[in-house]
């Protein structure tokens, strides 16, 4: 089962319209002010996970401390800190027990390498087109409405490529640099996945809270016999 947490377990990254990038000035919020805690609660079967996540910003709006508690079956299962410090031309990531990584920027503000090695490159509306990490290769394409299309990852055990589709009517606001209060239009409803030659489909569904805002995803694995629910409850 798929769990598309946001940046509470992945490098903080400006995401809007499609692109995947880190800025030199990455910002979490939307028009109802900066985005202050989000709670992530992941409800599979009997069991309830959750990620609360709480973030700190400087004048100029760009986030400089996110710290991340995760939650297992009622209990804390780990906690960390990232900060975040920032150049004209890198930003450098420190979290807690991890390496201090350094991004150097290209001319638009988005990650080109970093001080690993690794590198993204992007086509000419700004949209990743590739990421070479130390263990893995990622290629992205998009469709004529600049949506994510297709996604494939290679590893030395494993060639996994996604397929999406998105909802012809989305529901839901936008204005949110994270999923929470953006349209569906910018989240796939089916990902097609295959690896090794195995393919699963994962079938993804909406809700809305009573300001408009995405609340609730649930996804089916046509691999698994039951559903798996994220709930998203944020604090501006």
């Amino acid at each position: 089962m798929i769990i598309r947490l946001f940046a509470a377990v992945c490098l903080l990254a400006v995401i809007s319209c499609g692109k995947t990038s880190i800025s030199s000035k990455p910002r979490v919020g939307g028009a109802s002010g900066l985005l202050k805690s989000l709670t992530q609660v992941v409800t599979s079967g009997n069991q309830n996970d959750s990620i609360v996540t709480t973030f700190t910003y400087d004048s100029q709006n760009r986030v400089i401390t996110q710290i991340t508690v995760s939650h297992s079956g009622g209990s804390i299962s780990g906690s960390n800190t990232t900060t975040y410090s920032y150049f004209a031309d890198s930003v450098i990531q420190n979290t807690t027990g991890l390496t201090i990584v350094t991004y150097y920027l290209n001319s638009n503000g988005y990650r080109a390498s970093d001080n690993s090695g690794d590198k993204w490159t992007y086509n000419v509306n700004g949209y990743l087109m590739s990421a070479a990490l130390a263990n893995s290769a990622s290629t992205y394409t998009y469709n004529a409405s600049n949506q994510l299309a297709t996604q494939t990852n290679v590893t030395s055990v494993a060639t996994t490529t996604d397929t999406y589709t998105y909802p012809a009517n989305p529901i839901g606001s936008g204005g949110s640099s994270w999923q929470i209060g953006k349209s569906t239009g910018a989240l796939w409803t089916t990902d097609i996945q295959v690896k090794n030659g195995v393919t699963t489909t994962f079938t993804y569904t909406y809700s809305t809270d009573s300001k408009n805002r995405l609340s609730e995803e649930t996804t089916v694995s046509s691999a698994a016999s039951s559903s798996q629910v994220v709930t998203y409850y944020a604090y501006y």
